[in-house]
């Protein structure tokens, strides 16, 4: 996002309002461990993960095993090197490492073209400067957290470099890692981040709880998350995958299940490039912004956000911060929405797309902000409507509704307080939609199937009952800074907004 624009916007509403108010803004041998997962096996999207990704297995006969202690770590294969509290797996296979280190490491230094297997079987390593595990070459690298096990990593200071890699995680891999398995992983990291891969990051089962002081999770290329618990707290992102050379192979995060319950500082989801989600469920408790990409694409999942600015934000890091240029669209910036459920809760933008919002299908519900200087929905292209529910309530200042549609959609001035229920009824008297917003609100913006062009509704909210004729497809345009949209004539023909699903009484912010 492009946070200069918010001071800007602030200084034009005021002149605005003193002249015009209205509406605008988831191999077998004698002794075999087969790991599960609580969660459904997601198995589509195949160019996403392979089959090894998803199986996290291993022949416990003919796996090498290593013991971890701090008075003497063992293991009897050649292929592993024990220096002190320094353990280096050297060539392809399973290892399964149990034990503990209180100040020690595990490397995993391998042929490019060849893989490994790291079973974790209630291991316990903290590594004081660097990292817990570092693979520092493999052509690919699994860790499986064994059935039922409980395994701990952390560091307690600074980083020191031991080569010419910059570690700065408890676990660093510079190829490609997946991590798997029916077992719990808890990360500590007081200094640098969770989890890093300096190419792709995949998770396919397993819980992870981690604590970090930057990034929970850091990829280079993509994030991609089929199934596993999330629970992720972060002085920084709790997902990141950054696109800093303008590499379309990088920045992408990709979920398709899974449980992801997240509370950081910054922002919970952060995709340089493209951010895609087609299942799962994501809690956001706390966040700066809650998700963030160049392009976000949501076909379903169910997810709830909290942020202290943009709900979801499409920006991109080529966008101008030239004020001649502020309230241009960006064309490589774009929101569509095609399936889910989405409650946001946004002290700023509730969406906020720096080019252009599609909207097809899904359940969206927003409280957006109680200042004038943001808007439920903010963008700067365009923003069409042609299927699912939208009720978004929030400050009439910056408020948007939809530029265009093939399903209707009103912006009415309905305010009223937090609590306060808005109803939609046709002309029949039959309440086609409840909603209670969670906040304050000035307007609110409504599209659903069940408004048709041509009929009468009448918008009830507080003492309020107001009258909507869709003349148009889309009723009430926009006003004051909105982008893609004329100032509204001097009637009701203003936003109207809210949080609420189909059906009476049903609050979508309730957990069931």
């Amino acid at each position: 996002m492009i946070r200069y624009k918010k001071f800007i916007s602030s200084i034009i509403v005021i002149a605005i309002m003193l002249s015009f108010f209205g509406c605008s803004k988831a191999q077998e041998s004698s002794k075999t461990t087969n790991q599960t997962t609580t969660q459904s096996d997601v198995r589509d999207d195949s160019d996403m993960f392979t089959n090894r990704d998803y199986d996290s297995s291993y022949d416990e006969s003919s796996a090498v095993k290593i013991s971890l202690s701090d008075k003497g770590t063992t293991c009897d294969s050649e292929n592993v090197e024990i220096n002190g509290s320094t353990v280096t797996i050297k060539n392809e296979g399973t290892y399964i490492i149990s034990g503990k280190l209180t100040d020690g490491q595990i490397i995993v230094d391998i042929d490019k073209s060849d893989k490994a297997q790291l079973v974790l079987d209630n291991v316990n390593i903290n590594c004081d400067t660097s990292a817990a595990i570092y693979v520092k070459q493999a052509d690919k690298v699994f860790i499986t957290l064994a059935d039922k096990s409980k395994n701990t990593l952390s560091n307690k200071k600074d980083f020191v470099a031991i080569d010419d890699n910059n570690i700065d995680s408890v676990i660093f891999s510079k190829k490609n890692l997946t991590l798997n398995g029916g077992g719990e992983l808890d990360i500590t990291a007081s200094y640098g981040h969770g989890i890093v891969s300096k190419k792709d990051l995949k998770f396919t089962s397993g819980t992870y709880n981690i604590d970090a002081n930057e990034h929970a999770l850091q990829a280079k290329n993509s994030i991609r998350i089929a199934n596993g618990t999330f629970n992720l707290t972060a002085n920084e992102d709790g997902l990141h995958s950054e696109n800093d050379d303008e590499d379309n192979d990088k920045g992408y995060i990709y979920i398709i299940g899974g449980l992801l319950n997240i509370s950081v500082e910054d922002d919970a989801i952060h995709a340089g490039k493209n951010l895609t989600i087609k299942g799962g469920t994501i809690d956001i408790a706390k966040c700066y912004e809650g998700l963030e990409g160049e392009t976000i694409n949501i076909s379903g999942g169910d997810i709830s956000l909290k942020a202290s600015d943009d709900g979801i934000n499409a920006s991109s890091s080529s966008s101008s911060t030239d004020m001649r240029n502020e309230f241009a669209a960006n064309e490589n910036c774009n929101i569509t929405i095609s399936g889910g459920i989405i409650r946001v809760d946004a002290d700023g933008d509730g969406i906020d797309s720096n080019g252009n919002l599609t909207v097809t299908g899904g359940e969206i519900y927003i409280d957006g902000p109680t200042n004038d200087g943001n808007g439920a929905l903010d963008y700067d292209g365009t923003a069409t409507i042609s299927g699912g529910i939208v009720v978004a309530v929030g400050a009439v200042g910056m408020a948007q509704n939809f530029s265009d549609g093939t399903q209707c959609a009103m912006l009415v001035n309905a305010s009223g307080q937090a609590n306060d229920e808005i109803v939609l009824k046709d002309s029949s008297g039959k309440e086609i939609l409840t909603y209670k917003p969670g906040k304050n609100y000035s307007c609110a913006l409504i599209s659903c199937p069940e408004i048709t062009q041509g009929k009468t509704y009448t918008v009830m909210s507080g003492n309020q009952d107001i009258k909507v004729t869709m003349t148009e497809t889309i009723y009430g345009s926009n006003g004051g800074m909105g982008m893609g949209g004329s100032r509204p004539p001097m009637d009701n023909r203003q936003p109207m907004g809210g949080r609420a699903p189909m059906g009476e009484g049903h609050d979508p912010f309730s957990k069931p």
